[in-house]
């Protein structure tokens, strides 16, 4: 294969004209036409999609069963690779295209066909884009992959090579591999150079402060290749050489600076020592250490050479359009890849696949909307699964596009965020149809800003992931905004959070329930709602502390009350039955003694809790019900909980610090998932949707009969077996109630 190599090497920046490109695929060794195989009329497209079109090509034809076709555009849209296919089906099983509007960037476009059901199919497409002047090892990597030998002519042969090099899972593997060994080293580095920072003899510390580097860096390579650094689509390497050449240190004189002062603070102009760069915000780049940091510039050399190989997009993958590149779905498989496999299994973090994801967060978006609108089931069965919306009336549009404007969904689990980006897309997708229906105009980043402040939540015990999932939405906002109107990216600290979902306790108390909450003033669930609302907002460093200061007061607040009313109540039930018995002036038996005695025991336990509060001014804990309590008052409880909850045995929960808590809120310790489907019910409104995907033990072990009896008393909508659908050691089912 090295003389493909090197010929793809030399050819690509040369690819400037049709003839190059017939040349491309001979050299790959497929058997190519004479360019006169050409013309447009012949494949009965629509003016529509006639006009985007320069000229077709057919550049190679096996048995009419899978052909290339080289199509010359007059201008690029994602419309017209979605259009095309459908034109050419009719011809040949398995066309190829490569489609190109200045023969200088180039989209390879691979058909698969999915079936979904007997004899229905669905188109996926999967795309290489390329640009020959600045081609990355990758998309070559890819190319190289689809020579075929001389004497191959069967097409489905052909079809099965080229399917198998434009498999993402290849580039994805690729890059996990070499991420863990520039993530080792990174680490390496980090306690080489840095033996006085106490910190750094932390494991969990420097992980996370390592993995924060990569992570800040990474979202740089996807603002880079959106033109937002300077313009400049090598930013990065091109400040290195700089920096490099002229003897200073990469991370203090560019990362550093770049972080923490460029893209974490308000600028006129968007002026910078380092070009026009915008101003983001967000929380992402806010510094969070005190101490001098030295990284020496070699390190850097190599993690930017292998960060160079890679062709970074900002698109996120849909169900059936790929793209064979670094997507921001990667950063959550990272996050998964990332944890040691006894880690992995301890924790029982698994990340999961697209096309469940996509499943899970359609069918709990019909159930949402069939409860929750007066809109007939088969019109909404028709929005979501097709997009259809000529069926729906003008006052069933607006009250559909209320219900979704005013949806609350919740993962407790969340992980890099899977669920709370399929959502997003699909939320987008309905809230575009809906309002194209009324003549209303669309603005894609708008919607995603709304949804993301107003519509999704999520929390989870590991920071790393909490770190990403915000990475992930930001990404999603930066995807279609422009660097004239780009707005700062929202502080996600409220929306996104570290914390134990499970359970409600602290210091081995349970401090709330849901039906507490009623107990609570609503001049400060909307005062805590108000203040998380203009958080998301702000900008100022010092403004976003101070608020973060009053939230934490108030939340403090809710809790004293809380505990005063129970502390209050126990004194008064132990000092009712000393009373009792001196009006009647009889001796107290021996059962009320021990009542007494039991009340006394809480009462100080509660006033030991409050005394701990009240000293320490800070907010030690972290609650569900008071956290998301302006969701959880008015409504009682989120529309829809959507999680891949943790797989860890009830063998293995005696590893964790909380296992008492799960006894005192659960009044049983079990499987991990078993807690998370019992906690999900808690959360969600009354006939709100609960959509898991979890171990499928429930329906066959004895042991596993109050989960049985949970999910048949709330009636099950959805129930199906996904065998091994990831790399769990269990067999998982999806249910949804």
């Amino acid at each position: 294969m090295e003389p493909i190599k090197q010929f793809i090497e030399n050819h690509i920046p040369q690819m400037n004209n049709p003839e190059k490109v017939y040349e491309l695929f001979k050299g790959l060794g497929y058997k190519t036409l004479d360019t006169s195989y050409r013309g447009i009329d012949a494949w009965g497209l629509r003016d529509r999609d006639k006009e985007s079109v320069r000229e077709i090509f057919t550049i190679a034809n096996y048995e009419k069963r899978f052909q290339i076709y080289l199509v010359a555009l007059k201008s690029f849209s994602s419309s017209i690779v979605r259009e095309l296919p459908k034109y050419f089906e009719r011809e040949t099983q398995y066309p190829f295209f490569v489609l190109t509007p200045d023969f200088q960037h180039y989209t390879f476009v691979l058909i698969e066909k999915i079936r979904e059901d007997a004899g229905v199919w669905k188109r996926k497409i999967i795309k290489l884009n390329l640009d020959r002047e600045n081609a990355y090892h990758t998309d070559k990597w890819t190319l190289w992959q689809s020579a075929i030998a001389e004497n191959v002519t069967d097409p489905n042969k052909i079809y099965g090579i080229l399917k198998e090099a434009f498999k993402v899972r290849r580039v994805t593997d690729k890059f996990f591999a070499e991420y863990k060994t520039h993530f080792d080293l990174l680490v390496d580095e980090l306690k080489k150079n840095n033996k006085g920072i106490q910190e750094f003899n932390e494991p969990n510390y420097i992980y996370a402060f390592a993995q924060r580097i990569l992570g800040r860096l990474i979202f740089l390579y996807f603002l880079q290749k959106k033109g937002w650094l300077a313009g400049d689509k090598k930013f990065i390497s091109n400040w290195f050489q700089k920096i490099n050449k002229e003897k200073g240190n990469f991370y203090n004189d560019v990362l550093e600076p770049l972080f923490f002062k460029t893209l974490n603070e308000k600028r006129s102009d968007d002026s910078s020592p380092f070009g026009k760069i915008p101003f983001l915000n967000g929380g992402l780049f806010e510094k969070d250490y005190d101490f001098l940091l030295f990284l020496p510039n070699s390190v850097f050399e190599k993690i930017l050479n292998f960060l160079n190989w890679y062709n970074f997009t900002i698109s996120e993958e849909l169900p059936l359009e790929v793209e064979v590149a670094v997507n921001p779905e990667m950063l959550g498989k990272i996050f998964e890849s990332m944890l040691p496999e006894y880690e992995r299994g301890k924790k029982g973090a698994f990340y999961t696949p697209r096309p469940i994801v996509h499943y899970m967060c359609r069918e709990s978006i019909k159930g949402y909307l069939a409860s929750s609108t007066n809109v007939p089931r088969y019109k909404i069965l028709h929005l979501v699964e097709q997009t259809e919306t000529k069926e729906l009336t003008i006052p069933e549009v607006k009250e559909l596009y209320h219900a979704l404007d005013n949806i609350k969904v919740l993962d407790p689990a969340v992980g890099s965020g899977a669920f709370l980006v399929g959502m997003m897309q699909e939320l987008i997708r309905l809230k575009t149809a809906l309002s194209e229906k009324i003549g209303k105009r669309v603005f894609p980043a708008e919607f995603k800003r709304q949804i993301i402040k107003n519509n999704l939540y999520g929390i989870d015990i590991e920071s790393e992931a909490i770190e990403i999932a915000k990475l992930r939405l930001w990404l999603s906002l930066v995807v279609d905004e422009n660097i004239e109107n780009v707005e700062p990216l929202p502080n996600l600290d409220y929306k996104l959070v570290v914390g134990n979902s499970l359970v409600e306790s602290l210091r081995r108390r349970k401090i709330i329930s849901k039906d507490d909450l009623e107990l609570f003033e609503d001049v400060k669930i909307q005062l805590l709602h108000e203040l998380r609302d203009e958080l998301l907002d702000e900008m100022n460093p010092n403004k976003k502390n101070k608020i973060r200061q009053r939230i934490e007061e108030i939340e403090n607040q809710l809790v004293r009350e809380r505990l005063e009313t129970e502390w209050q109540n126990k004194l008064k039930d132990a000092n009712d039955l000393i009373e009792k018995y001196q009006f009647g002036r009889i001796p107290m038996p021996t059962p009320d003694k021990k009542r007494h005695e039991k009340f006394i025991k809480e009462a100080n336990q509660i006033g030991n809790l409050l005394s701990e509060i009240n000293k320490s001014g800070l907010k030690p804990f972290f609650l569900p019900l008071i956290h998301f309590a302006e969701v959880i008052k008015p409504k009682h409880g989120f529309d829809i909980v959507i999680a891949n909850p943790p797989y860890v045995r009830t063998q293995k929960m005696s590893d964790l610090g909380y296992r008492e808590d799960l006894d005192l809120h659960y009044n049983f310790v079990d499987d991990m998932y078993v807690h998370f489907t019992f906690r999900a019910f808690e959360l969600a409104k009354p006939k709100g949707i609960v959509a898991f995907i979890t171990s499928d033990t429930y329906l066959t072990l004895s042991m596993k009969e109050r989960m049985r009896e949970l999910l048949q008393n709330n009636r099950i909508h959805r129930l199906i077996l996904t065998p091994k659908a990831f790399k769990a050691t269990v067999n998982t089912a999806i249910f949804i109630v």
